[in-house]
């Protein structure tokens, strides 16, 4: 028998067998445990774990009380180690935001500088055009509008050409982000 079950609570000698009796039940008598359910406890079909209460049932109590504890704080742990990934989580969304925000700056970007070329490119049509109708030679006019045509031709392969290449730039800068996002991201 172990010491704290050889111990008598500490209560001195002078208290009566009837004294200790009475001072137990008028604590502790008001708690009921089932213990039916415990497989080896020695309280196993008691009600009141004070009412027929030993040294032996409190320290069988302190251990189960011990082993909680236990279970208790392996919990806080796990709780703490979701929380940390929780918040892992919450750092790579915000990042996945920064990046959507980068790719949508540079999509505008790439659609302004798109209308600006078009905007030229109507200019120089519309001012073709007005040469055209200054012509009032057919000679000149067909000669005119073959210059017209070639020039027009030259200016809209150099446009598309410009237009390939920036688009080309601006997909090979957007990829190489995205790219060491994903990378910084362990993705």
């Amino acid at each position: 028998m172990s010491e704290r079950m050889q111990s008598n609570d500490a209560i001195p000698e002078n208290f009566g067998r009837a004294e200790r009796s009475t001072r137990r039940r008028s604590t502790l008598q008001h708690v009921d445990v089932d213990m039916n359910s415990a497989e080896n406890s020695p309280l196993k079909g008691r009600h009141s774990i004070f009412k027929f209460g030993s040294n032996g049932e409190v320290a069988y109590l302190k251990d189960q009380l011990g082993e909680h504890a236990t279970k208790l704080a392996e919990l806080s742990t796990l709780v703490g180690s979701h929380s940390d990934k929780l918040e892992d989580h919450a750092n790579l969304i915000e990042e996945n935001e920064q990046l959507v925000t980068i790719n949508g700056n540079a999509t505008f970007s790439l659609q302004d500088t798109t209308e600006a070329i078009i905007g030229r490119l109507e200019d120089a049509s519309l001012e073709n055009s007005r040469r055209i109708g200054d012509l009032t030679d057919k000679e000149k006019l067909a000669k005119s509008y073959d210059d017209l045509k070639k020039g027009q031709d030259t200016f809209n392969a150099r446009v598309d050409d410009r237009l390939a290449k920036l688009e080309a730039m601006v997909f090979r800068a957007l990829y190489g982000e995205t790219t060491q996002k994903l990378s910084e991201m362990g993705v």
